[in-house]
């Protein structure tokens, strides 16, 4: 074979690689046992070249990377955590000279790549965080994050438009029916206008920031930033996502319909709430969101006259630490302040993101100049949005005084 056509082979066959996502490693492997076998026929072939050197280096690059992936062509999102520790990890020269050095102006900013949405969970946040450094605690903070239940999207606008359901806009709102047209054209009815009503809604995409401010010396210690920051900023008790929970019970609360029925037991009301109420307006029970402290009340029920615990069987249930009623997951928070519970359908809802968290190093912010310190500052853009308000039903819980 002429040496230019094997050549266009080899060429052919790196960029089908490139193309390619559906191959087997198997077979990646027999291909590249080819493309081998063509590269040393072309040694014998032609003489020295600039283009088959750099045909050779391409192709040695590729087999170099396919050896240590073992997938070529196989992307993988990483987590929030092992992003952020690779970036610092690959920067940690300099912070170090940072640290040491007082004539270098600071100003970094860690760029996160392919940061995977399910980084945020409860498990990618134990294996980030879960270990204790001298000097600072920072085992795991374990609540649940309310961006987990519901679905995302992505944005890139600063708010949202969308339409939200609006049954009560028109009192002569119908539905569709029977309709007769055997009767003479005089006599005849205009056929059921069905009057679904819309609201034209707007969500923003809000800031979500906080930031924590550390003695310089401290960019010297690469395992303290990797834990420490994200562990505050993002993770924490006082961090971004305990924020986005609020941020989202809040436009829960102003998206929603009030408990209609006639119950007056608090478990009653969320029962007839989920499979009552949410079924009649054609919606599934997903979640029931509440205090935690009304959470302990639910799974302690106990009767007023006789002190007996008497839920009927099978209405509470309670194992490895999540709680269910009538099947629906109970889901409780510290940012609930008591009195209220949501029962929802978390499918008509919707958590937006427009940017992941993003951290940043300062040194010029007050008074760190003269004391040696370091601002450091995370952030990310977020929202909420809900399609009907009728599939959040609020129930009022009786507070004992």
């Amino acid at each position: 074979m002429e040496l230019e056509a094997l050549v266009q082979e080899v060429k052919s066959g790196l960029e089908g690689f490139k193309t390619s996502a559906n191959q087997t490693i198997a077979d990646q492997k027999t291909a590249i046992e080819a493309l081998t076998a063509k590269m040393t026929e072309i040694e014998k072939l032609g003489g020295v070249s600039v283009e088959l050197e750099a045909l050779q280096k391409d192709f040695n690059t590729f087999v170099a990377d396919f050896n240590e992936k073992g997938n070529q062509g196989e992307k993988k999102n990483k987590s929030f955590g092992d992003s952020f520790a690779d970036a610092i990890k690959g920067q940690a020269s300099e912070f170090a000279t940072l640290a040491k050095s007082s004539n270098v102006k600071l100003d970094k900013t860690i760029e996160l790549k392919d940061v995977d949405f399910d980084s945020f969970s409860a498990g990618a946040l134990t294996t980030l965080t879960e270990q204790v450094l001298p000097g600072i605690n920072a085992k795991s903070f374990q609540p649940m994050w309310l961006r987990n239940i519901f679905p995302s999207i992505s944005s890139t606008s600063g708010s949202i438009k969308y339409l939200q359901e609006n049954e009560t806009a028109n009192a002569t709102d119908g539905a569709a029916d029977i309709w007769d047209g055997s009767t003479p054209i005089a006599t005849l009815l205009a056929k059921p206008d069905v009057g679904y009503n819309f609201n034209e809604a707007t969500a923003e995409l809000y800031w979500i920031a906080g930031i924590v401010r550390i003695k310089r010396e401290l960019l010297d210690d690469v395992s303290f930033l990797r834990s420490y920051i994200p562990q505050q900023l993002v993770y924490g008790k006082r961090g971004i996502l305990v924020r986005e929970n609020t941020l989202i019970l809040s436009t829960l609360n102003t998206n929603s319909t009030a408990y209609d029925g006639a119950k007056t037991v608090l478990v009653e009301k969320l029962y007839d709430a989920a499979f009552g109420q949410l079924r009649d307006n054609y919606y599934n029970p997903t979640h029931i969101l509440m205090n935690n402290r009304e959470v302990v009340d639910l799974i302690l029920n106990k009767a007023t006259g006789s002190g007996e615990y008497d839920l009927p069987p099978g209405t509470v249930s309670y194992s490895a630490g999540k709680l269910t009623i009538g099947g629906i997951e109970v889901i409780g928070l510290p940012q609930f302040a008591a009195g209220t519970a949501f029962v929802i359908d978390a499918n008509q809802s919707m958590f937006v993101n427009r940017m992941s968290p993003e951290v940043r190093f300062f040194e010029e912010d007050r008074d760190n100049v003269i004391k040696n310190l370091v601002t450091i500052r995370g952030e990310e853009r977020a929202g909420f949005i809900n399609f009907d308000p009728k599939a959040n039903i609020k129930v009022t819980i009786a507070v004992t005084p």
